[in-house]
């Protein structure tokens, strides 16, 4: 059975690749032992749209020679993940995440302990985007002495990925949802052949620590977090296993955290359970609109 899709991107996307349901079950097999990610077959068009542009930086004509290319370049299967699994790439990607957190989580976590020391996990970071989104966000948020006690954790299943993010280095166009004055007190502009590129300042940096991390490789999740965002990282995952990590981000939940998603994707692992309050209920956990779980 083949498909011909039409690309979300055609500007990017110059021509269309074939993309046969062969090729899929053997980047599915692939990722499957390589990452423990499950592709399932809703995912067709998503795997597509984010192979497609990397396919042809490579001047591949179809995902066949691309798989080739992964067999014989080994290197290249932290560019299939990256790719994969990437979301935001710019910052302050969804303002009224950072809305939420500011307006109404920061108020809630420090109002009876505002001596307390945040602790909150970006999940899949990518190229770090998000974290840094966060720190610049807490830092216009918070008084000077409460930021110095915040502890973001940001982790990606690509080593690529973090290597990137770690260095702090951004294109212009990443930037857009920031003003000229948050640019310049929270950015490096590079000079000459650089004058686009802009680099992450230490003390927004010195909040954040790095690291790789596999949701379905490693054993127990860090604890005590008072915030986790783990938005649009399970869709690689089969039903039973974005279950099972929903519960050990639960459990990683301080009193009073957050654990804050994807809402299409939280509801799709609810319909999963016969009784979705009992479930939370077990983690005692309840929902906060439609995208917030919390830790009573």
């Amino acid at each position: 059975m083949e498909y011909q899709l039409r690309p979300q991107q055609p500007a990017v996307l110059q021509q269309q690749l074939r993309f046969t349901m062969h090729d899929f079950y053997r980047l599915k097999q692939k990722t499957k032992n390589t990452l423990s990610i499950t592709l399932t077959d809703d995912t067709f068009n998503l795997v597509y749209q984010r192979l497609a542009q990397r396919i042809q930086q490579l001047k591949l004509k179809s995902f066949n020679a691309y798989y080739k290319y992964i067999e014989k370049n080994k290197e290249e299967i932290s560019r299939l993940v990256n790719a994969l699994t990437s979301t935001s790439s710019v910052f302050f990607d969804n303002p009224q995440l950072y809305d939420t957190i500011n307006n109404s989580l920061l108020p809630s976590l420090l109002f009876n302990n505002p001596s307390h020391n945040l602790n909150i996990w970006s999940v899949g970071c990518g190229y770090g985007t998000e974290p840094y989104s966060m720190s610049i966000s807490l830092f216009e948020q918070l008084p000077e002495a409460i930021y110095q006690r915040c502890k973001i954790i940001a982790t990606d299943v690509n080593s690529f990925s973090i290597t990137a993010a770690k260095r702090a280095i951004f294109n212009e166009e990443t930037l857009v949802s920031l003003s000229q004055k948050q640019k310049c007190l929270y950015f490096y502009k590079g000079i000459g052949q650089q004058e686009m590129m802009y680099r992450v300042k230490s003390f927004i940096k010195q909040r954040i620590f790095f690291d790789t991390f596999n949701l379905m490789a490693h054993g127990p999740f860090c604890c005590n977090l008072d915030i986790i965002i783990c938005r649009q990282q399970l869709v690689f995952f089969d039903q039973q296993n974005k279950l099972h990590i929903l519960s050990k981000l639960l459990k990683s939940l301080s009193t009073g955290g957050y654990l804050i998603m994807d809402n299409h994707e939280l509801q799709s692992i609810m319909a999963t359970t016969n009784n979705p309050k009992a479930f939370l209920q077990s983690f005692n956990c309840q929902l906060i609109g439609e995208s917030i779980l919390q830790k009573k």
